[in-house]
C-alpha cells in the first residue's frame, strides 16, 4: 500500500538526482536540464542543500533580463549569474523516514513540484517529484 511507503522507498537517490553547484551559472544550468530532461534540482554548497532551482526560476530570470531571443539571454549577463543569486531558498526538505502521505501534503501546500530527501545534517540523499509518487501509486495497482 503507498500510504506505508517512505520517502527512501520512493525517491531517485542521490547520484541519480541533477544537483547544482551554488557557483554554477544558469547557462551551465540550463544546459544540463537540457541534457537530463529534469527540470530542476537542488543547489549544493559544501556538500549541503542550500537552495534549489527550477525551469520556473529560469524563465523569471530571462523573463526580466528583457531578452526576447534564447541567443541573447544565453549570452547576456543574467545567464552568467550564479545559481546562489536565483536559487529558491526555501528549501521544502524530508528525512528518509517520511511517508508518501506527508511528502504528498507538503507538495500540495506549498504548491511544489519535488523535495528533496536529506538526512540530519543537511546533506543530500534524492529527490521525490510528483510523478515519483504517482508512479509509487501505479505500481500498487
Amino acid at each position: 500500500m503507498i500510504l506505508l511507503k517512505t520517502a527512501k522507498d520512493i525517491m531517485v537517490k542521490g547520484v541519480n538526482v541533477v544537483a547544482f553547484s551554488s557557483d554554477d551559472t544558469v547557462s551551465d544550468i540550463i544546459a544540463r536540464l537540457a541534457q537530463t530532461g529534469f527540470s530542476g534540482g537542488p543547489v549544493l554548497k559544501n556538500g549541503k542543500v542550500v537552495g534549489v532551482i527550477s525551469e520556473s526560476d529560469i524563465i523569471t530570470l530571462a523573463d526580466e533580463s528583457g531578452k526576447d531571443d534564447v541567443k541573447d539571454f544565453i549570452g547576456s549577463a543574467a545567464a552568467r549569474k550564479k545559481a546562489s543569486d536565483i536559487m529558491s531558498k526555501n528549501v521544502v526538505t524530508v528525512g528518509p523516514d517520511a511517508d508518501v502521505r506527508e511528502i504528498a501534503d507538503k507538495m500540495s501546500g506549498k504548491k511544489i513540484n519535488r523535495v528533496i530527501v536529506v538526512d540530519s545534517g543537511g546533506a543530500l540523499l534524492g529527490l521525490i517529484a510528483r510523478d515519483d509518487i504517482v508512479d509509487a501509486a501505479l505500481s500498487e495497482l
